[in-house]
Protein backbone atom coordinates (compact mmCIF):
# COMPACT_ATOMS: atom_id res chain seq x y z
CA UNK A 1 0.00 0.00 0.00
CA UNK A 2 1.55 3.30 -1.14
CA UNK A 3 0.95 6.40 0.91
CA UNK A 4 1.56 9.96 -0.24
CA UNK A 5 4.72 11.57 1.13
CA UNK A 6 4.22 13.40 4.39
CA UNK A 7 5.01 17.09 4.53
CA UNK A 8 7.68 17.83 7.09
CA UNK A 9 7.20 20.81 9.36
CA UNK A 10 10.66 20.58 10.93
CA UNK A 11 12.77 23.71 10.64
CA UNK A 12 15.78 23.60 8.31
CA UNK A 13 19.00 25.11 9.71
CA UNK A 14 19.28 27.86 7.11
CA UNK A 15 18.95 31.65 7.22
CA UNK A 16 17.02 33.51 4.51
CA UNK A 17 17.50 37.19 3.66
CA UNK A 18 14.73 38.95 1.71
CA UNK A 19 15.22 42.54 0.50
CA UNK A 20 11.91 44.36 0.09
CA UNK A 21 10.22 47.68 -0.60
CA UNK A 22 6.44 47.94 -0.96
CA UNK A 23 6.02 44.21 -1.62
CA UNK A 24 2.74 43.55 0.24
CA UNK A 25 1.32 41.65 -2.75
CA UNK A 26 4.36 39.34 -3.02
CA UNK A 27 5.48 38.88 0.58
CA UNK A 28 2.86 36.34 1.72
CA UNK A 29 3.79 33.83 -1.00
CA UNK A 30 7.50 34.54 -0.56
CA UNK A 31 7.43 34.06 3.20
CA UNK A 32 5.27 30.94 2.91
CA UNK A 33 7.81 29.43 0.51
CA UNK A 34 10.63 29.79 3.05
CA UNK A 35 8.60 29.03 6.19
CA UNK A 36 10.74 25.98 7.03
CA UNK A 37 13.89 28.10 7.33
CA UNK A 38 15.26 28.44 10.84
CA UNK A 39 15.71 32.21 10.42
CA UNK A 40 14.00 34.65 8.08
CA UNK A 41 15.20 38.23 7.82
CA UNK A 42 13.43 40.86 5.75
CA UNK A 43 15.43 44.00 5.05
CA UNK A 44 12.82 46.66 4.36
CA UNK A 45 13.68 49.81 2.45
CA UNK A 46 11.13 52.23 3.94
CA UNK A 47 8.00 50.54 2.62
CA UNK A 48 4.85 52.63 2.63
CA UNK A 49 2.44 49.70 2.39
CA UNK A 50 1.62 46.79 4.73
CA UNK A 51 4.95 45.02 4.13
CA UNK A 52 6.20 45.37 7.70
CA UNK A 53 2.93 44.11 9.20
CA UNK A 54 2.89 41.11 6.89
CA UNK A 55 6.47 40.22 7.87
CA UNK A 56 5.55 40.44 11.55
CA UNK A 57 2.53 38.18 10.98
CA UNK A 58 4.85 35.53 9.51
CA UNK A 59 7.40 35.91 12.29
CA UNK A 60 10.10 37.37 10.06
Amino acid sequence: MNQPPMKSTAKVPVSVLIPAKNEESNLPACLESVARADEIFVVDSQSEDRSIGICEEFGA
